[in-house]
């Protein structure tokens, strides 16, 4: 995955979620969003999000005092929290691995 936008997408993929982005001239947007484009759903910088991914995709979570994991379904995924806070490493954790499972 090489962007967060990406990572998102099949994120949502994983959790059937069929994400439809509004341009600001209330026009559908097609394909994935862009700078004009912002996620109404958005598990990496929200909390809520992030939570209702887990639970719907039974990840395992770990907070680490170096690193968050979450597993499922045999996926599994690390993030540091060398340059994130916890509550950033552990979203991106949860968000990574619903994408990982999503490709399998």
């Amino acid at each position: 995955m090489s962007t967060d936008r990406e990572l998102l997408a099949l994120a949502a993929k994983a959790a059937c979620f069929e994400l439809v982005l509004w341009q600001p001239d209330g026009t559908p947007h097609a394909g994935l969003p862009d700078d004009t484009v912002s996620w109404p759903w958005n598990p990496l910088k929200n909390d809520g999000d992030a939570l209702r991914l887990a639970v719907m995709l039974n990840l395992d979570i770990r907070p680490g005092r170096d690193k968050v994991t979450a597993a499922g379904d045999g996926a599994w995924e690390e993030v540091s929290t060398a340059d994130r806070t916890r509550e950033e490493a552990t979203r991106r954790a949860i968000t990574c691995a619903a994408a990982a499972m999503a490709e399998r």
